[in-house]
């Protein structure tokens, strides 16, 4: 806990394989939170879809012509894409 901010949320996503042993005052010196979620189906899937919709929230790509595929690659690699790499045929 001593990683996550005042304020801050710890969020899992599935179940842990074993207990969490999380301290109660880490949780409420410094109001942080955790919550969990199921990995989500196609209910959570539609609601978050609608939501993105609604606020106009697009995905961060960066595209790369096939002859790049190896710079592009070396980027991943590097950890210097931010989120998504798409290889483009044109």
């Amino acid at each position: 806990m001593q990683y996550l901010d005042s304020d801050g949320t710890l969020s899992l996503v599935g179940v842990a394989s074993e207990p969490l042993n999380i301290p109660l005052f880490a949780l409420l010196s410094k109001r942080r939170r955790v919550m969990a979620s199921p990995i989500g189906g196609r209910g959570m899937m539609m609601e978050m879809l609608s939501i993105a919709d609604r606020f106009g929230i697009k995905p961060i790509v960066e595209t790369f012509p096939l002859p790049q595929a190896n710079e592009a690659m070396q980027k991943v690699r590097d950890n210097k894409v931010r989120y998504r790499a798409v290889l483009t045929v044109n």
